[in-house]
């Protein structure tokens, strides 16, 4: 998996920038705004990867998210972010030969082994405080979402499609089939092993919506349709 999401946090332990990214980039604190500097010349910060992606699209798309759920200064949030995110190279309109392109050099290309480990290792076993969770829930309060946001996570979400993997689902060599996994509370659960990847995904999706409801990416959300009106 090459891509990867990542959230700086300031001394206290509260989200104050949320990125997209692979190799070092989340480690790189020259290139960054004024406001992220002022925040990082104060000490005590900390930057924590919270999931791997094999394409850049599911990386945008979890990027939209994570910057809506804990939500820009300007609008009463913690981050600094200037941009509701999603920007980049998968922004783009490209034709399925173009698709294909990058996705066969992007499973070409991989992540090394050591990097995955090492990668994973940073994200496992962090949880947050209440203090932390407080601090995240007063800042939602009486929160909306404003329209050009709900239409970034929509075209986010449908650039995702099972075209370009599904969320939440890797390959176990060891077993030989599809694993599906979630991140919740800082915490990485383990779902059961099928044969088919679609089975797997709609693992996940059934223990995400558990988790969130429909605030999140869901990798059949038709499935849950009738749930809405419930």
């Amino acid at each position: 998996m090459e891509y990867y999401t990542y959230v700086w946090r300031d001394a206290a332990g509260v989200p104050f920038y949320v990125g997209k990214g692979k190799g070092k980039r989340a480690h790189n604190t020259t290139r960054r705004s004024v406001d992220f500097k002022e925040i990082y010349a104060k000490g005590g910060c900390s930057v924590e990867i919270l999931d791997l992606f094999i394409h850049e699209s599911q990386a945008h798309a979890h990027e939209v998210e994570l910057i809506e759920l804990y939500g820009r200064r300007p609008f009463g949030g913690t981050l600094v972010n200037m941009t509701d995110g999603g920007e980049g190279t998968s922004g783009r309109k490209l034709n399925d030969e173009a698709r294909a392109k990058i996705s066969a050099a992007a499973k070409a290309r991989g992540i090394p082994s050591e990097t995955r480990a090492r990668l994973i290792e940073a994200t496992r076993g962090k949880k947050h405080t209440e203090e932390h969770k407080s601090k995240i829930s007063a800042a939602l309060t009486g929160r909306h979402r404003p329209s050009e946001t709900r239409d970034r996570i929509s075209l986010s979400r449908r650039m995702m499609g099972p075209k370009d993997g599904f969320k939440g689902v890797v390959f176990s060599t060891e077993a030989n089939k599809w694993m599906a996994r979630i991140r919740v509370d800082g915490e990485t659960k383990y779902l059961r092993c099928h044969s088919v990847p679609e089975d797997a995904a709609r693992a996940y999706d059934k223990a995400a919506f558990e988790a969130w409801g429909f605030d999140c990416y869901l990798n059949f959300p038709e499935d849950f349709e009738t749930r809405k009106s419930a």
